[in-house]
């Protein structure tokens, strides 16, 4: 049986019309952040040029996670089943943006000691990581995100030492979608800064 606002809901075409054309405004969005990601990254002379040159870039879209849509842009993204190397922007409907770098296996080994390094510089940004035991959770609850100027430097030690893969998170308010690029492009510089 339907309720009342179900039924109500299927007979009104234009929410689903007018959803339809933010998602393609979204997805336009982050279509212009690649672009502003492809100069900053070619004008930077980024020292990861070589490492990941076989990189990819990808812009998806879906219906479900927990529930709502989202679109996600995969930058400089390099998916093994061990090894990972991605910059993922996402767009959470009715939630936020986040952007999170993902490095695990070689990429990981690669960057660790630079993360260890740089654990003072990473306390002093508003960034969070991923405490959960997997990286396929993209929500900012207590249990998968912890932001990381709450974590004295003993528990960052031991997560930078020890976790099978990092995630670093960043969100921001739906309500900034029009700074979009200037953040997004801003993260990756900064997230990059903490590998060097």
């Amino acid at each position: 049986m339907l309720t009342k606002e179900e039924l109500s809901l299927l007979k009104n075409t234009e929410i689903l019309l007018l959803k339809n054309a933010a998602l393609v405004s979204i997805q336009n969005c982050l279509t212009q952040l690649q672009i502003a990601l492809d100069k900053w990254f070619i004008e930077s002379k980024s020292y990861l040029n070589l490492l990941l040159e076989t990189a990819t870039t990808k812009l998806t879209k879906g219906e479900n996670y927990k529930g709502l849509p989202y679109v996600v842009l995969d930058y400089k993204a390099h998916y093994t089943k061990t090894n990972i190397f991605a910059y993922r922007t996402l767009f959470w409907w009715g939630n936020f943006f986040s952007f999170s770098l993902h490095l695990q296996g070689s990429y990981l080994e690669i960057f660790r000691n630079k993360l260890l390094a740089n654990s003072a510089n990473l306390k002093a940004t508003d960034f969070y990581i991923c405490i959960n035991e997997t990286p396929w959770q993209y929500d900012f609850s207590d249990n998968n995100y912890v932001k990381l100027s709450v974590l004295n430097g003993v528990d960052l030690n031991e997560l930078l030492n020890h976790k099978s893969f990092i995630k670093i998170g960043h969100k921001i308010n739906l309500d900034e979608f029009n700074r979009i690029n200037e953040i997004g492009v801003g993260t990756f510089e900064k997230m990059l800064s903490l590998l060097s």
